[in-house]
């Protein structure tokens, strides 16, 4: 069974969330998998997503959880946007289908998926559901690439950021 993470940010203001649901049921049915959805406290369709995730077995939805890493280090592939949160599944390891939902995540979104440490799908307006499902079709039949984009995120950012940080200040 495959198990996938879903997040789009504190509020999801382009509504990913809902066409990333929409690329599972266009999967085909002997692709089984289980879902964790993170809806930030922000998001303003929690109320729907609740009741769309509710009808649809294999989904998990959570709201606001504090331990997202725990559920990112479960999972074997994620589909997110490309913010923050880009970091913290390089430092886990987590591959990613990542969708821009805002303008300034277009640039990084693009050189990190040209530098082989994500796969970019573009910005939210270009992505339809049957192209998040084809997304999620291949990187689903390939585990090697799957394997070759955690390593890469795992080299990029190691989790120890902070520490080198606070060795720095310490040293002036």
């Amino acid at each position: 069974m495959t198990r996938l993470f879903i997040f789009f940010g504190g509020s999801d203001p382009t509504g990913e969330c809902f066409k990333a649901l929409d690329a599972l049921e266009a999967l085909p049915p002997e692709i089984r998998w289980q879902v964790d959805l993170v809806a930030g406290v922000g998001n303003p369709q929690f109320k729907t997503l609740q009741a769309r995730c509710r009808n649809l077995p294999g989904v998990t939805l959570h709201r606001q959880v504090n331990a997202m890493a725990d559920l990112m280090y479960q999972a074997m592939l994620s589909i997110g946007a490309g913010g923050t949160t880009t970091w913290e599944r390089f430092c886990l390891g987590l591959p990613s289908l990542v969708i821009a939902v805002a303008d300034n995540q277009v640039a990084t979104s693009e050189t990190l998926a040209r530098q082989g440490y994500q796969l970019y799908l573009g910005p939210s307006s270009s992505v339809t559901p049957m192209h998040l499902a084809e997304a999620l079709q291949t990187m689903l039949a390939n585990p090697e690439q799957r394997q070759m984009l955690s390593q890469a995120g795992l080299a990029l950012v190691d989790g120890q950021g902070t520490q080198r940080v606070l060795e720095a200040i310490l040293k002036t």
